[in-house]
């Protein structure tokens, strides 16, 4: 696709889409409408992707361990 973020890109593709439908259908109602329909779209593909990294990565190691003053320590 062109360019923009994904948010742009979608917004873009339902107004041209509704604009055909009503010639009145304007730019900030596009945008009402795609948060609506984003949200529920982003909300799915969330899930999705969640299920698919568990499953790929497996548990996630915890940051505690990671913080300057053990670092500094270690190299000591």
């Amino acid at each position: 696709m062109g360019k923009g973020s994904e948010w742009t890109r979608f917004v873009t593709s339902l107004y041209n889409e509704k604009k055909k439908q009503n010639a009145n259908y304007m730019f900030k109602q596009a945008l009402k409408d795609a948060g609506k329909l984003y949200k529920k779209t982003k909300d799915v593909s969330q899930d999705l992707h969640k299920k698919v990294k568990k499953s790929v990565t497996g548990k996630k190691k915890s940051k505690k361990n990671r913080t300057r003053k053990n670092r500094t320590r270690k190299n000591m």
